[in-house]
């Protein structure tokens, strides 16, 4: 295997706006971009404070390029410093289609912003057919979360179920990925 397995890939990630730092999530999340860094990936992210900050720390330190993507809509918040480069819009819509211009998809823990950048990357995943690409969820509330949308039923079928993958730390998340990446190449 390349000891960077996803060079050329670029790999958005979700998180909490409101991750304090110095908290066990912070740490997973600059974990997690220096993971995703070392194996080479280009990272984007939401561009502000917590768990997007924490990641661009993390993938900065490793030697890495992140790319935050703003919005005018919020004028109350300042880029964070980990920034590589950062990309301005005007609209959420517009700032979602950013971000969902990646290769790959990794949500840490996070509100309602989170999950909506979550349900939208697992709706592009059923839109993608046979090569969809992939959205790891990366933590230890997920595998709760996901059995309770199975359990009551909203989302009971094994097939969309499958196109969400689940990760306890930065190590799976980069395996999930690259595991990803070869399945595509496979297809071309």
């Amino acid at each position: 295997m390349s000891a960077t397995p996803l060079q050329g890939w670029r790999v958005s990630v979700f998180g909490s706006s409101t991750l304090a730092e110095g908290t066990e999530g912070w740490r997973l999340a600059v974990a997690t971009g220096s993971a995703l860094a070392h194996a080479g990936a280009e990272v984007a992210n939401g561009g502000y404070g917590g768990a997007m900050a924490a990641v661009s720390l993390g993938v900065r330190q490793a030697g890495g390029h992140v790319t935050g993507v703003t919005l005018d809509g919020f004028r109350d918040r300042t880029p964070n410093a980990y920034l590589s480069d950062r990309v301005h819009t005007d609209s959420l819509i517009e700032r979602l289609g950013v971000l969902f211009r990646s290769d790959g998809f990794v949500v840490l823990e996070g509100s309602v912003g989170t999950l909506t950048e979550l349900f939208l990357a697992w709706n592009h995943a059923v839109l993608e057919h046979g090569s969809p690409r992939p959205v790891v969820c990366l933590g230890m509330a997920w595998p709760g979360f996901l059995a309770a949308l199975q359990s009551l039923r909203l989302v009971d079928d094994p097939g969309l179920l499958a196109l969400v993958e689940w990760a306890k730390d930065p190590e799976e998340a980069v395996g999930a990925l690259v595991r990803a990446r070869a399945a595509v190449t496979r297809q071309k």
